[in-house]
């Protein structure tokens, strides 16, 4: 729809609400290229008001991208929704499913054992999001394909 819009000569904003007259990549942006670290210091600066359900979130997700700072920060916990402050979302039966945050998509072995024991010990089922695999890696260079053999064979 907004493509036919813009098409049409009409004006297409994308501001993500009226705190802020900005995208979520120009918000991304900002933060970025000014070092921005806290909700405060980018409504005072680049936006208006006190700030809402819609960009507090928006903000403290994209702080937490940035810095790759724990979202339950002190500074950051008043920006999270529920979902985000529990890593759960809501399910519409009323349950919670648990979403652990994994900073571009990397976890550690420790980690991943971590994710399955907690799955283990309250009966729950894992499933990879976006995605049909898990890629592993060698974290040190100069692994020759021969040395990965045996692991790639191996089954869960």
């Amino acid at each position: 729809m907004e493509f036919q819009l813009a098409k049409q000569g009409v004006e297409v904003k994308k501001d993500i609400c009226e705190h802020f007259p900005y995208s979520r990549q120009e918000i991304y942006h900002l933060v970025r290229v000014n070092h921005i670290r806290t909700f405060n210091q980018l409504i005072s600066r680049y936006g208006q008001g006190h700030g809402c359900e819609i960009c507090k979130p928006l903000v403290g997700s994209v702080l937490a991208s940035c810095w790759n700072e724990y979202l339950l920060k002190p500074a950051h916990l008043p920006l999270q929704d529920t979902n985000d402050r529990y890593f759960a979302n809501i399910q519409k039966d009323g349950t919670y499913s648990i979403v652990p945050r994994m900073p571009a998509g990397e976890v550690t072995a420790d980690g991943l054992i971590a994710i399955g024991q907690i799955a283990k010990r309250y009966s729950l089922y894992s499933k990879i999001t976006g995605g049909q695999r898990i890629d592993s890696f060698r974290r040190h260079p100069g692994t020759a394909a021969g040395d990965l053999a045996g692991a790639g064979g191996s089954r869960v």
